[in-house]
């Protein structure tokens, strides 16, 4: 009996890959479905079954939403870490997550419903995504080959939850409205904890579900003092702006992107400052600055996808091809398309070439791409009146262009997060690395109030020029750059 358990395998992996693979293609498709019809609920009138927002307030909501997401994931792994365990942590996450799913497809609850629906999602994605991907590192011993393709496998399968997401709950609100479509997701986390929970024992039963590094009893007081003393401050931070009245999201979205790069200057300061690293170590630190701003450009890029491009989806696209109207989430299903065709495509180019390019090189090509994607939605808009709609492939071919610019730059910068990390700072430069999407979509919360739905074009030729001034200096770098990476190159 134990014999046959050992030796069951999934595509010839761990057998525990196939419970970790069909998690997170649970939680990514109710991630992606739900985002994919959020910002739409927020600004549709009430009458159609939306909230009634101004657009304004819905693209807030949208950028704030994504960067407390990735924000909460960076605690999400450290209570996994410190407290409860990776195996409790996507358990109480999922658990989280499915709830408020639920709370959204209530009809009744309204714009409380909708922020409460968020803040659980936030909370609970925070806690299951990091965790489910670092058990997928556990499934493999030091040496194993199969590594890397376990992680491709698992990648798939975020990125066919994230395809077909879009699709179905996007079908099914232009036909049964918001709130039906919003259960689906909610049915579809639920689905992911059962196999999750009932697949645990016989797939993952060598998971240890202790905390990996649990806080020791000399510790207790100093965290205890720092969460007393963060939520203090928050606290006394919100009465300021209830006493003044400018507790809004408008306010919020200032508030964030500066938050984010405190955090993370300090942590970057106190890194590089740390005298017991060796003189590599703080130069590979230093280096890594640079990938982590090229990430913060083209994830602020990248991110928008859900919320300005649909919203030009909706006002500005001709969606009709052959007399069959499409409803605008569809578009949503390019991203994760173009990743699962060029994924392996882009692995084979790499296994093939002699001499690759360097980290630093690819993810710059692919902040290129992703600069040149924006150029196109651009002049495109700018060559027609605010009255006239464009042909689909305005908006579909940038998002292809920036999502096989994602191809150059998320795989390589968390490659060289792990290579560039000192060995004491592993789980902070990763924790960095999360954060570059959280200041992205930070950055993203304070820019969509220049955006104009009736003249885009300047929105998207500054983004446009900001990477291009990004690439332009880190190519000025690149040897020092080089340099200071010594042997990651």
């Amino acid at each position: 009996m134990n014999k046959d358990k050992v030796t069951k395998t999934f595509l010839g992996h761990p057998i525990g890959l196939l419970n970790l693979f069909s998690t997170e293609f649970c939680e990514r498709f109710s991630y992606y479905g739900m985002r994919a019809i959020l910002v739409f609920y927020v600004y549709s009138s009430v009458a159609s079954g939306g909230l009634g927002l101004s657009k304004q307030d819905a693209l807030y909501v949208m950028t704030l939403f994504g960067s407390a997401v990735y924000m909460l994931s960076v605690l999400g792994g450290w209570l996994a870490d410190r407290v409860i365990g990776a195996y409790y942590s996507i358990l109480l996450g999922g658990a989280i997550i499915a709830v408020g799913h639920i709370v959204l497809g209530l009809p009744f609850t309204g714009v409380a419903g909708l922020f409460i629906a968020l803040v659980l999602i936030a909370i609970g994605t925070g806690l299951l995504k990091p965790n489910v991907s670092s058990m997928v590192g556990t499934l493999y011993t030091d040496g194993d080959r199969r590594r890397a393709a376990g992680f491709n496998i698992f990648v798939l399968g975020i990125n066919i939850g994230s395809f077909f997401s879009p699709i179905i709950v996007g079908g099914t609100q232009k036909v049964a409205g918001f709130h039906v479509a919003f259960t689906i997701p909610a049915v579809f986390m639920i689905v992911g904890l059962i196999v999750f929970y009932t697949l645990t024992k016989s797939t993952l039963g060598q998971i240890d579900h202790n905390p990996a590094s649990p806080i020791l009893p000399h510790e207790r007081g100093r965290i205890l003092t720092f969460f007393v003393v963060l939520i203090l401050s928050i606290a006394v931070l919100v009465t300021i702006l209830i006493a003044l009245n400018i507790l809004t999201l408008e306010s919020f979205s200032i508030i964030t992107p500066l938050v984010s790069v405190a955090i993370v200057t300090f942590l970057f300061a106190s890194m590089i400052s740390d005298k017991s690293l060796s003189k590599d170590e703080r130069n590979k630190t230093i280096s890594y600055i640079a990938i982590f701003v090229i990430a913060v450009v083209f994830w602020a890029i990248e991110e928008l996808q859900s919320s300005v491009f649909a919203t030009l989806a909706e006002s500005r696209a001709n969606n009709n091809v052959a007399g069959f109207h499409f409803p605008e989430s569809w578009y949503q299903s390019v991203n994760p398309f173009v990743i699962i065709i060029g994924a392996p495509l882009l692995a084979i180019v790499w296994t093939k070439l002699k001499k690759q390019p360097s980290i630093i090189m690819k993810m710059t090509s692919g902040l290129f791409l992703t600069c040149i994607s924006f150029l196109i939605p651009a002049f495109a808009f700018a060559s027609v009146s605010h009255t006239q709609k464009v042909s689909p492939l305005f908006l579909i071919i940038p998002i292809a262009m920036f999502s096989l610019g994602e191809l150059f730059v998320s795989p390589i910068g968390l490659s060289a997060t792990t290579e560039l990390a000192a060995k004491k700072y592993d789980s902070r430069l990763m924790a960095i690395w999360f954060l570059s999407n959280t200041l992205g979509q930070g950055i993203n919360s304070f820019c969509v109030r220049f955006y104009d739905d009736q003249n885009p074009s300047p929105f998207f030729f500054g983004y446009a020029i900001v990477a291009a001034i990004i690439i332009v200096i880190v190519l000025l770098l690149l040897k020092p750059l080089k340099r200071l990476m010594g042997n990651v190159q």
